[in-house]
C-alpha cells in the first residue's frame, strides 16, 4: 500500500494487494448490482400505449398500489376526487394471479 501511495477506492486497494509481494493474498471478485438482482418488466407496452390518455409518470400526481391487488390507481392532481386504474401488466402474468 505503501508503493500505490493514495487508495481512492476498492479497485486501488485490490491492484495495490495483487501488486503486493505476498503470493498467498487474493483479492475476491467485485460484486456488481446485477449479481444480487435480475432485473424484470412485466408491463404491457401495448396496454399501457393504448389506453387514453396515456398515462405518463411525469404526469402523475399521487399513485397507489394495494395489497392484493396487481392494478395502479393514479391521480393527475391531488384535487381529484377518483383515482384512474390502469391494468398495466401483460395478460400472462395476470391470468397466474401472482408474479
Amino acid at each position: 500500500l505503501r508503493q500505490k501511495g493514495k487508495v481512492y477506492d476498492f479497485d486501488d486497494f485490490a491492484e495495490a494487494v495483487q501488486n503486493s509481494n505476498l503470493r498467498n493474498v487474493t483479492v475476491c471478485k467485485l460484486t456488481e448490482p446485477s449479481d444480487f438482482f435480475v432485473p424484470f418488466n412485466f408491463s404491457s407496452l401495448h396496454v399501457i400505449g393504448k389506453t387514453e390518455p396515456r398515462p405518463y409518470l411525469s404526469d402523475m400526481a399521487q399513485v397507489v398500489f394495494k395489497r392484493g391487488s396487481l392494478n395502479l390507481l393514479y391521480k393527475n392532481s391531488f384535487s381529484d376526487k377518483e383515482f384512474i386504474e390502469l391494468k398495466y401488466l401483460k395478460v400472462k402474468y395476470l391470468k397466474q394471479g401472482s408474479l
